[in-house]
């Protein structure tokens, strides 16, 4: 096995990280100027690959949870289909009538208010649903499977 210097094994340990390559570059001391040629190069050699690979596996080791199952919750976060948070008339559903991987998953927050009449009858329902954006798990899926 190949013997990491200094500026390599800061450059495995600032790319587990957030998994951009010049970014970590930069943080391992490369020069702005080359750190996305030397990023793009650091992650093309094999004992660098290792070293990121052993360090993923001892934080996944070390919170309980594999990148396999994070693609798994992933995947099923952007498969869900958010319209079955709603009943046939476009009202949200009771938090308990939603999909669990949709209530856990995908729901960012939720707002819901009743106005209600002087003898208790509903005048009017409004509700605010904001959910996760899901660009930014495209882009997580696509580091962890190594698409960029």
């Amino acid at each position: 096995m190949t013997t990491l210097n200094a500026r390599q094994r800061a450059f495995a340990e600032s790319y587990v990280v957030d998994f951009n390559a010049t970014r970590a570059a930069e943080s391992a001391g490369y020069s702005a100027r080359t750190a996305r040629q030397m990023g793009a190069e650091n992650l093309t050699k094999p004992y660098i690959r290792e070293e990121i690979d052993r360090l993923l596996k001892r934080r996944s080791s070390a919170i309980g949870i594999s990148v396999e199952q994070r693609i798994n919750d992933l995947r099923l976060m952007l498969e869900a289909d958010i319209a079955t948070a709603f009943d046939e008339n476009g009202w949200i559903k009771p938090m308990s009538e939603i999909p669990p991987e949709l209530r856990i998953l995908l729901i960012a927050s939720l707002k819901a208010r009743e106005v209600r009449s002087p003898n208790g009858k509903i005048v009017r329902r409004s509700f605010s649903i904001r959910f996760v954006d899901r660009t930014p798990l495209l882009e997580e899926l696509g580091r962890l499977l190594g698409a960029w």
